[in-house]
């Protein structure tokens, strides 16, 4: 289909439906399918979606609980396409982000997983072209994407390699702690944990929001399911305590120096990368749990992320493209914006009735019993980043000398109501959406 759109391109109202229309026959089709299970029988002939298949001598292979992960990088995919009604979105967009999602997906399916690294690394030179434009050069920001994400690979390669020398010596304490430090090192750089997150803010700043929340929440996405991978792969991962301590160390550092980066961030435009740091280092935390009620928390918190993060880059693409076409004397903003960042930042804050709440009371309840110390820094930054909401909606309110009480054209208003509805509805009633994502914890059947 990416082939399709990318020689349709030029004609930008094609495009976007087809892409819209694809991409939401993808979501539907993945959450009404079974693997290995009839779609449509037409007399001794049936339909079904194959557990795996081969490609250049490499098997990818998609379970049950599988199918709910594709269908969340779908939904990421229809939710940043559909932002086209809103803001103006560049003709390569949606050709480039379905490449990108297909990626994505035969990393988290290559068999041996560990190929994935080289997926990844795929993924990040199309990000590129995603981020350039044509004929000009890389900025800093991307370089330093490139050098970072580049800089993963060969630790998470070479993990490869220890990890197999550890199935087979499993008493080698040298081999374990190298295996640690690989996987320590890989994933650090992948998700961005600080000090190696600076490229994260520097390309929030160069780059249009909706382009960065894009392929931030795609990659973090993709490697947050690959670490539950890794620990669900490996018998002795999940038997080291100290892969859990490292774990929780790494989340409890990204969600405190995020919030912090957060509430001192002066430039509006930056704050998409604290969020997904933010988020991203909740989940870690919760994954350092190592049971039942950490995995439930982890994956509870996929859908309120894609929710409240494309939110989010929609409302500051709509800022930063207005601000470009007006001075600021004619600029004016409406109402909606606020109510849409308020509902966003403290749907990551977990605050109550938004839909992140019930993955926040697993990850406090179970912090409470087991690690309080983690619980006083988890609760500070949980502190800061709502002070850091609140600085930020005064910065945006202080934008504009003047809000405009006229109307949105019906298109922007349709779309920013229906979103903020869908966020408020969720947080209401989260059993009816959030009971659904415990079916991805069946793709990892050891951890149970």
């Amino acid at each position: 289909m990416g082939i399709i759109l990318w020689f349709i391109r030029r004609n930008e109202r094609r495009t976007l439906f087809w892409g819209l229309g694809f991409s939401l026959f993808l979501i539907v089709t993945t959450l009404m399918s079974k693997v290995e299970k009839p779609i449509l029988e037409i007399g001794s002939t049936s339909i079904q979606i194959s557990s795996s298949i081969t490609i250049l001598g490499r098997n990818f292979s998609f379970g049950n609980g599988d199918l709910i992960i594709v269908s969340l990088l779908f939904m990421i995919l229809f939710f940043y396409t559909s932002m086209a009604f809103v803001i103006d979105v560049p003709a390569k967009f949606v050709p480039t982000a379905f490449f990108l999602v297909t990626l994505f997906l035969a990393a988290l399916s290559v068999q041996p997983f560990l190929y994935a690294a080289l997926l990844l690394e795929i993924c990040v030179i199309l990000a590129v072209t995603l981020f350039t434009d044509w004929g000009s050069q890389p900025t800093r920001g991307v370089m330093r994407f490139v050098i970072y994400q580049t800089l993963a690979m060969p630790f998470m390669l070479t993990s490869g390699w220890v990890l197999s020398a550890v199935e087979a010596n499993p008493t080698e304490t040298k081999l374990i702690v190298q295996a640690l430090i690989l996987l320590g090192l890989g994933f650090s750089f992948w998700v961005g944990v600080f000090p190696f997150n600076s490229w994260m803010s520097q390309i929030a700043a160069e780059k249009p929001p909706f382009q960065v929340g894009f392929i931030l929440l795609l990659f973090n996405t993709v490697v947050l399911v690959l670490i539950i991978r890794y620990l669900d792969g490996f018998v002795w991962l999940r038997d080291d305590a100290r892969i859990f301590t490292v774990l929780r160390f790494l989340g409890v550092l990204m969600v405190v120096t995020s919030a912090i980066l957060f509430l001192i961030e002066k430039n509006i435009f930056r704050t998409s990368a604290y969020i997904i740091s933010f988020e991203t280092g909740l989940s870690i935390l919760s994954l350092s749990l190592n049971k039942i009620s950490g995995w439930d928390a982890f994956v509870f918190m996929f859908l309120p992320r894609i929710l409240a993060v494309a939110l989010w880059s929609v409302l500051l693409s709509y800022i930063q493209q207005t601000e470009a076409q007006a001075s600021a004397e004619n600029r004016t903003f409406h109402p909606i914006l606020l109510v849409g960042f308020a509902l966003s930042a403290l749907t990551l804050a977990g605050m109550p009735l938004l839909p992140a709440f019930p993955s926040r009371v697993l990850l406090f309840t179970e912090l409470a019993r087991i690690d309080t110390v983690i619980l006083v820094w988890l609760s500070l930054a949980n502190v800061l980043f709502i002070a850091a909401t609140m600085r930020f909606l005064y910065e945006i309110k202080n934008r504009t000398r003047d809000w405009s009480t006229q109307p949105l054209p019906v298109v922007e208003k349709v779309y920013l109501y229906v979103f903020s509805a869908i966020l408020i509805i969720t947080g209401l009633i989260p059993q009816m959406f959030l009971r659904g994502m415990l079916t991805i914890l069946e793709a990892f059947p050891n951890l149970r």
